[in-house]
C-alpha cells in the first residue's frame, strides 16, 4: 500500500498484520487491500478475508496525520493484535545523528537511541519516531491519550537507508472475541524539530482545568534514605527536623511514610517497628502541622499474605490459569467483585486513620493481564479503575500519588505523578529521569501535576555522615566492573547535588524531600532551604536530540524567564548558549549566579563536571 502522496517524503509503503489465535498471522496481502477512498485529508484502505474485513484509516488533524486500523471477524475468531509497518527512507542529511525515541513502556528504557542496520528496538509504548539531530525535522509517531490497550512501537533499521516502524495494538481475551476491534490511534507528524514534535504530540491532550490542578506538594518522604528499613522514631525525627527550621516549618506541608510500615505488601496494617500503630502515626504527624500520607503497593500482593492465601478468586490469572506474578507478587484484579471490595477496604481504612495523602505504586503491573474478570476491560481501563476504587475510599480532599502509574490512562484520576526511574544521589540516575523529562515534560497540567521524584542533595560534600545509604547489593558490580547500574558510582558531590536541586525545580512539579534532614550539614541544608519552591511551568529542553540528554532547558513564566544550562561531561568545560541558534529573542541582559560572558547574543559560563548554573534572563 503506496502511502508517500499522503505523508510526504520518506514515507513509502504500509503493511497490515492480523493475529488470531493459535498464532495465526494474517497479512494485508492475504486481505488484499486496496485504496478505496482518497481526498486531500483522509485515505481509507479496504480488504477482505473470507467473513473479515480490515480497514486502515488515515486522516488529517491539525500538525499531523492519524493512522487507526479496523478489523471486522464473526466473533467466533479470537484476535489477539493489530498492527500495522510504515517503511521510511532516512534523509541523506543527519543520518549518522539518527536517534529513535522511546517514553518507556518500562521507565529503565526510556531514552534516545542510536539505531545501526539490522538493529531494532524494543517494543515501546506512546512515543516512537526518528530524530536526526536539534535543528533538524524529525518524524514522530505517538499514540492517542487516554488509551484502552497496549499499544507498542518498533523500529528497525533494514538497511543503511531505510527503516520499518511499526505499531501493534494487543488485546487481552476477553475483548478478542468481539466481532469488531480497532488499535489505538496514532498521530503521525512530520516537518517539526524535535522539541517542536514533542510540545506538537503533547497538545492533542486538553490543559487541565486550573482548579482541577493540584497543587504542588511539598513534603518529606522516608523512602530514598530509609528504603524499608524504617522505623517510626525515624518518621519523628525528621518531622521535628522540620518543626524546628524555620525555612523548612514555613514551606514543608507534608510527611509521607514510604515502605517500611506494612506487615507486608497485601496486609496493610503496622509492623512492630510501629508500636503504636497507625492512628498514632498520622495523628503525630497532625500534631506537627503536617498533613500525613503514607505509600502502598497498589494492586501487588504477597503471595503468602492472609489475602492471598484466603480470597485467591480476585487475583488475575494467565491465559493457562495459573496466577500472574509480576515482580515476584500476585495482582490483584481491580474489576473483580472481591478485589473493588479489597482495595476499597484498605483505602478507607487508611483515610479513617488520619492519612490524606496516597501513594498507591506498582499499578503498571496490571498491563501484564492477559485477560481481566470484566471482559471488555483493557489493561489501562483497569488501572483506572483501581484509582476510581481509591477516590471513592479516599474522597476529593485527598491527594493520591499515581507511582508507576501510566501516562497512557489520561487524566482525572491521579492528581499527580512520579515519572521516570527512582532518584539516588548517583549522577546516572540523574540521567535517567532527565531521558524521560525531555520527552515527556508536556505531562505537566495536561495529565497531571509531575513529580520528578525526591529533592536529595546529601552526598560527600553536604552530609554529617560517611555513608549516605542503606546496604547495596548492586554496588559491588559497579566497584568491580565500572559498569552503570541501579545505584552505581560515587554519591552526590555538591555540584551534583545543586544540578538535581535545580532540575526538581525547572520540572515545576512536586518538591519532596528524601533526606535524613538531621544529618544535612550547613551546605546541605542551604540547598534545600534554596531550591523549595517548584517554578510555575516545567522547562522546556532546547537541544532534544543532540545528546544523550538536554543541556538546555529554558523556563518561561509570567513577568520571569530562566535558563537551566547543564555540564553532562565528566570534566569541567566552557558551555556556550546562542539565543538565536535556538530560535528565541535575545535578552538585554543575563544574570547569573556563576561566572560567565555575555557577548554578542552568547552566553558563555565555566562549569565544573556534572555543575549547572541558572540565568536570569532580562527583556
Amino acid at each position: 500500500m503506496n502511502i508517500q502522496s499522503v505523508l510526504g517524503t520518506g514515507f513509502q509503503n504500509m503493511k497490515a498484520e492480523v493475529i488470531l489465535k493459535e498464532s495465526v498471522c494474517l497479512t494485508s496481502e492475504d486481505f488484499r487491500m486496496s485504496l478505496v477512498n482518497e481526498t486531500e485529508k483522509s485515505l481509507e484502505f479496504l480488504g477482505t478475508l473470507a467473513d473479515m474485513t480490515l480497514r486502515i484509516y488515515m486522516r488529517k488533524k491539525e500538525e499531523c496525520w492519524q493512522l487507526q486500523m479496523e478489523w471486522e471477524g464473526n466473533g467466533r475468531l479470537a484476535c489477539r493484535s493489530l498492527g500495522w509497518s510504515l517503511s521510511f527512507i532516512l534523509p541523506e542529511q543527519g543520518r549518522g545523528d539518527l536517534k529513535v525515541p522511546c517514553a518507556g513502556r518500562y521507565v529503565s528504557d526510556c531514552g534516545l537511541y542510536p539505531l545501526n542496520t539490522g538493529a531494532s528496538t524494543k517494543p515501546d509504548s506512546r512515543l516512537s519516531g526518528l530524530f536526526f539531530g536539534p535543528h533538524r525535522p524529525c518524524l514522530l509517531i505517538g499514540t492517542e491519550i487516554p488509551q484502552k490497550n497496549l499499544h507498542l512501537y518498533t523500529v528497525t533499521r533494514i538497511d543503511e537507508n531505510t527503516v520499518w516502524i511499526s505499531g501493534k495494538t494487543t488485546f487481552p481475551k476477553g475483548q478478542g472475541l468481539a466481532s469488531v476491534l480497532r488499535t489505538e490511534v496514532s498521530f503521525i507528524y512530520q516537518g517539526l524539530i524535535p522539541v517542536e514534535a514533542v510540545s506538537a504530540y503533547g497538545r492533542h491532550v486538553s490543559v487541565i482545568p486550573e482548579k482541577a490542578f493540584a497543587e504542588p506538594l511539598i513534603g518529606w518522604n522516608s523512602w530514598d534514605y530509609y528504603f524499608s528499613a524504617l522505623r517510626q522514631e525515624d518518621i519523628w525525627e525528621n518531622a521535628d527536623c522540620i518543626e524546628q527550621d524555620p525555612v523548612l516549618k514555613e514551606a514543608v506541608k507534608c510527611v509521607i511514610v514510604d515502605m517500611g510500615w506494612e506487615h507486608r505488601e497485601g496486609e496493610w496494617y503496622a509492623n512492630y517497628r510501629f508500636p503504636d500503630g497507625l492512628n498514632a502515626l498520622a495523628e503525630g504527624i497532625s500534631r506537627r502541622g503536617l498533613i500525613p500520607g503514607i505509600w502502598t503497593n497498589g494492586c501487588e500482593i504477597h503471595p503468602l499474605s492472609y489475602p492471598a492465601l484466603r480470597n485467591g478468586e480476585m487475583l488475575l490469572r494467565n491465559a493457562d490459569h495459573t496466577l500472574l506474578q509480576v515482580d515476584q507478587f500476585y495482582v490483584i484484579d481491580p474489576t473483580h467483585p472481591a478485589g473493588e471490595k479489597f482495595l476499597y477496604q484498605t483505602y478507607k481504612r487508611l483515610f479513617q486513620a488520619g492519612f490524606r495523602i496516597f501513594k498507591v505504586d506498582f499499578v503498571d503491573a496490571l498491563l501484564e493481564a492477559e485477560e481481566f474478570y470484566d471482559a471488555g476491560c483493557g489493561p489501562y481501563d483497569a488501572v483506572r479503575r483501581v484509582f476510581e476504587i481509591v477516590r471513592q475510599a479516599v474522597g476529593h480532599g485527598s491527594h493520591i500519588l499515581g507511582c508507576a502509574y501510566p501516562p497512557e490512562c489520561g487524566a482525572g484520576y491521579a492528581d499527580s505523578c512520579r515519572i521516570g526511574v527512582d532518584i539516588h544521589n548517583h549522577w546516572e540516575h540523574v540521567l535517567w529521569i532527565l531521558e524521560y523529562l525531555q520527552i515527556n515534560f508536556w505531562e505537566n497540567g495536561r495529565l497531571f501535576r509531575i513529580d520528578p521524584d525526591f529533592m536529595l542533595v546529601r552526598g560527600i560534600d553536604t552530609s554529617l555522615e560517611e555513608e549516605t545509604n542503606v546496604l547495596n547489593p548492586m554496588g559491588e558490580i559497579w566497584r568491580n566492573t565500572g559498569r552503570h547500574c541501579w545505584r552505581s558510582g560515587p554519591v552526590f558531590d555538591q555540584y551534583e547535588a545543586e544540578t538535581w536541586a535545580n532540575i526538581v525545580v525547572f520540572s515545576g512539579g512536586n518538591v519532596i524531600l528524601g533526606d535524613r534532614l538531621g544529618m544535612l550539614n550547613q551546605e546541605g541544608l542551604r540547598l534545600i532551604h534554596e531550591h523549595l519552591k517548584p517554578a510555575g511551568q516545567t522547562a522546556v529542553p532546547l537541544d532534544l536530540g543532540a545528546g544523550r540528554v538536554a543541556a538546555f532547558w529554558y523556563l518561561q513564566e509570567p513577568g520571569r524567564k530562566r535558563l537551566l544550562m547543564i555540564n553532562h561531561s565528566d570534566r569541567e568545560k566552557t558551555i556556550s548558549f546562542s539565543f538565536a541558534e535556538y530560535g528565541l529573542p535575545v535578552p538585554e541582559n543575563v544574570f547569573c549566579g556563576k561566572k560567565g560572558v555575555w557577548k554578542n547574543g552568547v552566553y558563555s559560563c565555566f562549569l565544573n563536571r556534572h555543575e549547572s548554573a541558572v540565568a536570569e534572563l532580562v527583556f
